[in-house]
């Protein structure tokens, strides 16, 4: 029952299998809308943008996470 955030989540494959396997609660960072798209299935919240331009605390200021995943 963890919070993560995923920074380059993609399409949500990740997300998928922790929400599956350890019932995590999920938000996630991609680079396009067509990836975006498909994470949202899995994620509570999943925001459009460039890691190296974007203030991630202007997205997730309320949020606090138990792991930050940084994996691709």
């Amino acid at each position: 029952h963890s919070t993560v955030l995923d920074l380059g989540c993609g399409t949500g494959a990740l997300g998928r299998w922790l929400t599956t396997q350890t019932s995590c609660t999920m938000d996630g960072v991609t680079l396009n809308e067509t990836e975006a798209q498909l994470a949202r299935a899995s994620y509570r919240k999943v925001v459009i943008g460039d890691l190296e331009r974007l203030r991630l605390d202007q997205h997730f200021a309320t949020g606090t996470y138990d792991f930050i995943v940084c994996a691709d």
